[in-house]
């Protein structure tokens, strides 16, 4: 009897931690104040209009597969249900996009295995891939500062693993 009343606990107390561990989207990717962007802004709706971004806030969690395909070169866009972003700019230069991290939730993991088999290198701007149960993290950025510190956040913060496109 006292084993059972044991093993009951311990089942209940690790799924209690196991609920707590799971990630929320997108409230487990946001980046917000953290103190390495304190020289970041947000770009603002009506600058990445101009640029050709089909958005109505920044940052965003939609489905509208147009804003999707913007920031999912690389992807199905039918495996994905949703997209979290953040578009930021220097606060001194603030024409020229800063860094830029896109979440694509998957229908599915094995939908995203797929789809990671087919992701390589694209033109200059090189994104980071970062992969967590049935999201991909996209990085975009030149600056190797804001990369690294973003890395380190969501490996830390997540347990996200990088990824590294074909060649």
């Amino acid at each position: 009897m006292k084993y059972s009343i044991l093993t009951v606990l311990l089942v209940l107390f690790t799924s209690a931690f196991y609920r707590s561990q799971q990630i929320r989207f997108p409230e487990g990717f946001i980046l917000g104040k953290q103190d390495f962007l304190k020289d970041q802004i947000f770009i603002s709706t009506n600058l990445l209009v101009q640029n050709g971004f089909d958005v109505k806030k920044n940052p965003d969690v939609t489905e509208n597969k147009k804003v999707i395909s913007q920031f999912a070169e690389n992807f199905n866009l039918e495996d994905i249900s949703k997209i979290y972003f953040e578009i930021y700019a220097d606060k001194v230069n603030q024409n020229e996009e800063g860094i830029s991290i896109a979440v694509l939730e998957f229908k599915t993991i094995d939908k995203l295995k797929n789809n990671m088999k087919t992701v390589d290198e694209i033109g200059l701007f090189i994104p980071i891939y970062f992969v967590i149960d049935n999201y991909v993290i996209v990085i975009y950025s030149e600056n190797r500062y804001l990369i690294n510190k973003i890395s380190n956040f969501y490996t830390e913060r997540l347990g996200a693993k990088y990824y590294s496109p074909k060649k």
